[in-house]
């Protein structure tokens, strides 16, 4: 008997359905999602929509004092947000769309990686965890800078002693 596993390609699955917006953020496509931040199709759609939803609703507590404020400020949806940097669209997307969805995309790579490693892990496996440790945290380093980006927070903040 093989030890051998098949498993379907993200090409052999049925398109995951979208996360809604609720109005102000937008939906986020889930094969977008995989296909801009490269994740491995053994990823079952179910796996991937758990880790986006997270991603969504982490960042939308996150942002939530932000967005009154645009909403204060009479903005009803983030792509009407101004970008006080620089044009407000870039071809068809809006620059506070994008940023949006760039730091969902990484918060969601940055927590499938995480989860590569559990207990019937392989040795293999385990070596490919902690390649991909190094890579969650790029993912999160994206994530931030994309949140701070959008609400005009700097990248980094350094003190000198």
């Amino acid at each position: 008997m093989s030890g051998f596993v098949s498993l379907p390609s993200a090409a052999d699955q049925p398109a995951p359905q979208p996360i809604p917006g609720d109005g102000f953020f937008p939906d986020v496509d889930l094969a977008a999602l995989r296909e801009g931040v490269r994740i491995d199709p053994t990823v079952t759609p179910v796996r991937l929509r758990d880790s986006a939803l997270a991603a969504v609703l982490g960042i939308g507590q996150e942002l939530a004092a932000w967005r009154k404020g645009q909403e204060l400020a009479g903005i009803a949806k983030l792509e009407d947000v101004p970008n006080p940097r620089g044009p407000d669209k870039f071809g068809d997307l809006a620059w506070s769309t994008s940023l949006y969805l760039r730091a969902v995309a990484s918060l969601t790579a940055a927590d499938l990686a995480d989860r590569v490693r559990d207990a019937g892990t392989t040795l293999a496996g385990h070596d490919r965890a902690d390649e991909l440790e190094g890579v969650a945290e790029v993912h999160r380093r994206n994530y931030r800078w994309a949140v701070n980006d959008l609400i005009g927070r700097p990248r980094s903040i350094i003190e000198a002693l």
